[in-house]
């Protein structure tokens, strides 16, 4: 699948172009580019298949995400449940500073969530590839000029 984050005046667009021509698109704020492209870096590095980009690969829409929990068409698998965990705690991280123990963290954020049946944990070295990734995206969504995309490739 291609994603591409479009860097727009007013509203960024997402768009995901699936490998069987079909298509899902948004438009978003910086905040939700940031935490997509922090999606991207976990979902890439631990090999996730069915977390947020999976399951757009697989055909749910970008705006199903944005519907009441009740009313969305999809259950999260348990690798979304561990991806979204991870992202929110490492998106934490940017504003706050790291996390003092962050599989301890993890595990307590991911217990809290509804239908969360593992305990994850992410090693030292991943976490840091993670980390990595996750700022060389933003370094290049901040170099990119107006009306021009980042251009990535999920594989499915």
């Amino acid at each position: 699948m291609t994603i591409k984050f479009a860097k727009k005046r007013d509203k960024h667009v997402i768009s995901c172009l699936r490998t069987d021509g079909s298509s899902t698109w948004m438009q978003t704020d910086a905040f939700f580019v940031q935490h997509d492209l922090m999606h991207y870096a976990v979902e890439t590095t631990l090999h996730f298949k069915n977390a947020f980009f999976g399951m757009l690969a697989g055909g749910i829409s970008i705006s199903d995400f944005e519907l009441p929990k009740d009313q969305r068409p999809f259950a999260y698998s348990e690798e979304a449940l561990v991806a979204e965990s991870i992202v929110n705690l490492l998106s934490m991280e940017r504003l706050l500073g790291p996390t003092e123990n962050f599989n301890e963290a993890l595990a307590d954020a991911h217990r809290k969530l509804k239908h969360a049946t593992s305990k994850p944990h992410v090693d030292e070295k991943t976490l840091a590839n993670i980390r990595l990734l996750h700022s060389k995206l933003l370094q290049d969504w901040n170099a990119l000029p107006l009306n021009e995309a980042l251009v990535l490739h999920f594989e499915e």
